[in-house]
């Protein structure tokens, strides 16, 4: 039973190590963390805003491509992420563009996800999941 767990938790921070995203995210969350028990941040702050711009860069470089779809969950996540992590360090202004911009992106998608008169099914059907996750990332 032991070497199960052990072979998942190997596989799931492994997985999280292949993904850029996921661990930008663990930085950003480190840093936040970090300012928490020391109170301050000033020895990690480059590296913070270093993943912090690539976060942005990467979120608005899969916006552009104009196929967000594919990468909708993951670009909420992100988001949502980099927006409670800003509210977190009182970054208030930053926090708000953050979720401005992703409650921009949400209406956008369903813009074009609703029917046209001709249509009896919409042009996109949005999974449970999805929606599940669109409703938390908003609260």
């Amino acid at each position: 039973m032991n070497s199960i767990s052990q072979n998942h938790k190997t596989s799931g921070f492994k997985s999280m190590m292949d993904d850029p995203h996921a661990l930008r995210l663990t930085l950003l969350i480190a840093a936040l963390h970090f300012e928490w028990t020391t109170g301050h941040m000033q020895s990690f702050e480059s590296t913070f805003l270093f993943h912090k711009a690539k976060l942005i860069q990467m979120v608005n470089k899969w916006i552009t491509k104009g196929q967000p779809a594919e990468h909708m969950a993951c670009i909420i996540n992100q988001i949502a992420s980099l927006c409670f992590i800003e509210l977190c360090l009182g970054h208030v202004f930053s926090a708000k563009a953050h979720l401005g911009g992703m409650l921009s992106l949400l209406k956008e998608r369903k813009r074009h996800w609703q029917r046209s008169p001709e249509q009896d099914e919409p042009q996109y059907e949005i999974s449970e999941e999805e929606e599940l996750n669109n409703r938390y990332y908003l609260l």
